[in-house]
């Protein structure tokens, strides 16, 4: 059975949020796609990125990559792989918690619309997906999102964990993360991988790798016309 890795998000970009309902981080998306969502931040080192994107190509897997302001300044050469790989971009949101000079709901639509205009001028690309990389709940960076007209993404999985920087070994890590009840992850699930954080340049990549084989390969997607015997 084939499996379909996709970047449902693209059916979502004409998201508006409604004045009546509150905003919520979205940890899924209902679908009737056969596919499970994989999402990307921390796209500063480009040793990583590169591995990833290389390894999507081979498996032609699609994702979605967070990029913030200061990576469109900094590490634009990584973005532009990115795009050029055809894979999909989001606004990634950097919130300043710092007392002296904090974050308030204005600033934070300032940043998503700044990043907004250079994905349009660099890219000729327009979005609405957001996530706020470091998953504050303060009521301002909901606040933000939602005058902004755009969707908060979060996740079900977060691969990526503060206790693992230091390890070498994707199958080490994968016991971890996922308790022995997890055997799949279910149609519309959000993983998230941060690219730039382990110590190990390639783990980011050995991580997807292992999410996909182990969770996602031994889902039974059975379309009309889908014929198990012959897989």
């Amino acid at each position: 059975m084939q499996k379909i890795l996709v970047a449902v998000f693209l059916l979502l970009t004409v998201f508006t949020s409604s004045a009546d309902a509150a905003i919520e981080r979205q940890k899924f998306i209902t679908t009737i796609e056969p596919a499970v969502i994989f999402t990307f931040g921390g796209l500063s080192r480009k040793s990583s990125v590169e591995d990833i994107l290389n390894r999507m190509d081979e498996n032609h897997m699609r994702g979605t990559f967070f990029v913030t302001e200061r990576e469109l300044k900094r590490n634009k050469e990584n973005i532009d792989l990115i795009v050029a790989h055809g894979q999909e971009l989001g606004i990634g949101l950097r919130v300043n918690v710092d007392p002296k000079k904090p974050d308030n709901c204005q600033s934070l639509q300032e940043q998503i619309q700044r990043i907004r205009g250079m994905l349009k001028e660099y890219y000729g690309i327009e979005t609405n997906l957001v996530r706020d990389l470091y998953g504050y709940n303060d009521d301002f960076v909901f606040e933000a999102v939602e005058k902004e007209n755009c969707l908060l993404i979060g996740q079900t999985v977060n691969v990526v964990n503060s206790k693992h920087k230091s390890e070498q070994n994707a199958d080490e890590v994968m016991q971890k993360i996922f308790s022995k009840g997890v055997v799949s992850l279910g149609r519309g699930q959000i993983v998230y991988i941060r690219t730039d954080y382990y110590d190990n340049e390639t783990l980011a990549g050995d991580m997807m790798m292992a999410v996909k084989k182990e969770k996602v390969d031994n889902i039974a997607y059975r379309t009309f016309d889908d014929s198990p015997e012959l897989n």
